[in-house]
């Protein structure tokens, strides 16, 4: 679905869905997606919308849907009927204008389309026009024809070490999960901790399982982000390539499939691929829990089922 979204436009659905876990939702609804524009493109924002805004519409939505119950990031949180029209709209306006990739200018023209939406509602009320928004993405096209993102039609062209066809979508989330903690702990590569957490932050029964309880994954984020950050915090480069060890651990994920007698590449195969390097921060981390690479594989050994799929309707 989102082969044609540039990698700024794929964070702005990262990010949407972090906001929906924040506010207790169940679906990611259009005035997610505005938040989550709003924190990976301030530049497009502030171009159709002053800052005093962006903080208004903030308190706006929290006054209109008060957050309550705060979901784990590793829920699966789909895109609502509304979302998925705003996402629709967005399409249709990089067909219409001509455009192959779908950028945060295409998203922010959706949600604006999105007539009878919260999002909508606050952006006209904010000045933000449809015709100004499109001009400001036209002068955009015109500057840059061609982003940096763009440069590669893979999705997860960031990964030198491609995914293969056997990697679930699960992992993709898990290592766009990763980049994310990577960036929060200033890090300029995916390290195995930022591989761990996306892991765990993607399947939480992988959490359940070895941490024995969802709470234990917030401490492990807030070790990792207070001991592994990167001390003095500069700009993160564009591209979060992964370590020497993380590419490792994503090129043994097959190979534990392979042992575990299962076709498809999920998370706990990466989990298992990171416990393979016992030095490895990853790996100590989860020793320090416990767990063992040994132990690991004999309890996550007997799933997948007899066929060895995991998540079998995953692409």
């Amino acid at each position: 679905m989102f082969e044609r979204y540039t990698e700024k436009a794929r964070r702005v659905i990262f990010f949407a869905r972090y906001e929906a876990s924040q506010f207790g939702g169940d679906y990611i609804e259009p005035h997610h997606l505005l938040l989550g524009l709003m924190r990976e493109d301030k530049h497009l924002i502030f171009q159709c919308l002053q800052h005093s805004d962006v903080e208004q519409i903030r308190a706006r939505f929290e006054k209109l849907f008060p957050p309550h119950d705060r979901k784990s990031t590793s829920v699966d949180m789909p895109v609502s009927v509304a979302g998925n029209r705003v996402l629709r709209l967005a399409a249709e306006e990089a067909d219409r204008l001509q455009h192959k990739y779908i950028d945060t200018g295409h998203l922010l023209l959706g949600i604006r389309r999105e007539e009878k939406s919260a999002a909508a509602e606050a952006l006209r009320d904010h000045g933000a026009r449809a015709e100004a928004i499109e001009a400001k993405l036209a002068q955009a096209q015109t500057a840059r024809p061609k982003p940096r993102e763009e440069s590669s039609t893979r999705p997860w062209s960031f990964l030198s070490t491609p995914l293969t066809e056997r990697h679930t979508d699960r992992v993709r989330r898990a290592l766009f999960f990763a980049r994310f903690e990577a960036s929060a702990c200033f890090s300029g590569t995916i390290e195995t901790e930022h591989l761990l957490l996306g892991v765990l932050h993607e399947d939480a029964s992988l959490v359940t399982r070895f941490l024995g309880s969802s709470a234990i994954l917030n401490d492990l984020v807030q070790e990792v982000r207070e001991k592994y950050s990167v001390v003095e915090a500069g700009a993160s480069p564009f591209d979060f390539p992964p370590s020497e060890e993380s590419r490792t651990a994503i090129e043994e994920s097959v190979e534990e499939a392979d042992l575990l007698g299962h076709k498809r590449v999920g998370p706990k195969h990466l989990l298992l691929a990171m416990l393979r390097q016992e030095h490895s921060v990853a790996a100590r981390l989860m020793a320090s829990y416990g767990v063992r690479l040994e132990d690991a594989r004999a309890v996550l050994g007997g799933d997948g089922g007899p066929a060895g799929e995991e998540h079998a309707g995953e692409r």
